[in-house]
This record gives C-alpha cells, structure tokens and sequence, in this order.
C-alpha cells in the first residue's frame, strides 16, 4: 500500500501547485512590500500597546494572515520530497528514544490534522469557543512589556518564563512517542520556517494526550539532527508550549486553535525575555484512498 499512496502523493502535490502556481509567483514578486507592510502594521500595534482599537488588530489580523496563506504555500511549493519517509510507522520503530511497540491502523497516522472541537473532546476541556493567539497582534511585545489582547501580563522574561514552565511539565521521563492511537491525538506535521523567507529544513509531528502532555519528534533535514518533543496544553489560556531534546529552556509557544489551522503563528522563545515570531506551516499529508486532502 506505501508505495501506491507515496505515488498517489506525488501526483496530489503536483496538482496543488498547479492550483497556486500564479498566487505563489505573484507573492514571490511582492514579497518584499508585503513584509515591510506587515511589520508597520506590527509596529503600530506595539505603538499603541493598551489603547489599540479593536477595527486596527481586525485589519492587521486580516492582512498578516492572507499573508501567512500565500506564505504557506510558498514553503510547501519549495519543500520538495525533504519530508519524505518522515514520521510514518517505519520511522517511529526506529526511534532510539523510542520503548512501546508502535500500534496505529494507518502508517501515516501522525500527518492527520486535528479538528478543534475534537481535540476539546479528547482533552476533556470545557473551552466554550476557541481563542487565536496571533504572535504581533493579539499578543504584543517590546522591551519592557507583554500584552496580551491589550491587558500587559508582564515583562518578556516574565512572560517567558511562564512559557518555558509550561513547556516542561513535570515529567519522570522524556515524553516518549505517541504510537497507541487511543491513548494520543496527532496535531499534524509541520515546518517551522520564519515569516520572510527561507525554505523548510524543520519538522515537528506534535501529539497531545489525554492530560494535555505534548510529544512527537523534531527533525531538521540538513543536519540530520532528530530530537523527541515534549510539552503542555495550557487549558485555561488554550496555549500550547514545548521543547526539543534537552533544550529546556529554548521553546515553541502556539494556540490550540491556530494548530488546527493550516498556518499557525507560532512565538520561539530563544532565552527568556528573547521572542521571535515564526511561521508554522502544515504540511499535506499522504491520502488514504477514504481520506480528504489535509490541506485545501
């Protein structure tokens, strides 16, 4: 079956840029006004901090996330055949960090999108509507304060430190990997590439179990380097945060909402109080022959 499905993909992948080819090569053109129209937007939010007016974070958020949608494309147009054989049932036996036989019904069960009202299910969460966490809009930053939807919770070594916390949740062990299909929910696979430019080299499969803990694996393709996630789900705020390998205190902070979306803003918290915002793009999945497109 693998290598029907790995040529059915190849046709699928070919077919989607067909369908983007023209809005892709137009971003490519206009990359550059683009970028320096998202980041005035950025700055006038951060401008305003406290007193920025609901119409301007709407219009910021609009623009900034069609951004994000060509953006998206961009990488998965360049992204080639770098993802391939990556976090399928073969690769996930071979995993040294690895010690539960893997017991899933599909080989690719780890590349399936969540829903967010089935992860509210599966999490048991209670959350009565989902909050986004766009990184430069609804969550602002300078070198003195955060805001979080106009309301200042900290400074930035406050605030990532209240990150790194939730990325590293009291565990006896390294998170090892989600391989019983009822015991996790798989997230998805995606690139982490930074907003202007840049091809994807780093994947994340991330998986969330019952209790909100987050594993998975992360893979940079040029190095050859391969780490075992492990993290948190906020369930108050609906944040998720992790680390890779012994990288305690260098982590990924996302939304549980925005994870569920085909590009999802995503702040790397390098040191605290050092925050970058980054791109996560998903990427597309092989289909089963009863399984829709991951990526529309």
């Amino acid at each position: 079956m693998k290598k029907e499905v790995e040529r059915d993909r190849k046709r699928q992948v070919a077919q989607r840029k067909e369908r983007s080819g023209d809005r892709v090569e137009k971003f490519r053109e206009n990359r550059k006004d683009r970028v320096a129209s998202l980041h005035n937007r950025r700055q006038a939010l951060r401008a305003a901090r406290a007193n920025v007016r609901r119409e301007n974070v709407r219009e910021s958020r609009e623009e900034i996330r069609e951004y994000w949608k060509d953006r998206a494309d961009d990488v998965r147009d360049r992204v080639e055949d770098r993802r391939e054989n990556l976090f399928d049932d073969d690769w996930w036996e071979n995993r040294r960090w690895r010690n539960r036989p893997v017991a899933v019904s599909n080989p690719w069960w780890w590349w399936q999108p969540a829903r967010w009202d089935t992860v509210n299910v599966f999490l048991d969460a209670g959350w009565s509507e989902p909050v986004d966490y766009d990184y430069g809009t609804d969550v602002i930053y300078d070198e003195r304060e955060v805001y979080v939807r106009g309301e200042s919770i900290g400074t930035p070594v406050e605030y990532s430190r209240s990150v790194i916390r939730l990325a590293n949740p009291d565990l006896e062990a390294i998170a090892e990997a989600p391989v019983v299909e009822h015991e996790w929910t798989p997230l998805g696979v995606w690139a982490l590439v930074q907003e202007e430019q840049g091809d994807a080299v780093m994947f994340f499969q991330l998986s969330v179990n019952k209790n909100g803990v987050i594993s998975g694996a992360y893979v940079n393709v040029v190095s050859g380097e391969e780490l075992p996630v492990v993290g948190q789900v906020d369930r108050t705020t609906q944040r998720a945060a992790w680390h890779i390998g012994e990288q305690t205190e260098k982590v990924f902070e996302a939304g549980m909402t925005n994870l569920t979306q085909d590009q999802a803003s995503c702040l790397v918290h390098l040191a605290p109080g050092e925050m970058q915002p980054w791109l996560l793009v998903r990427m597309e999945g092989p289909e089963l022959p009863t399984q829709p497109a991951a990526v529309r």
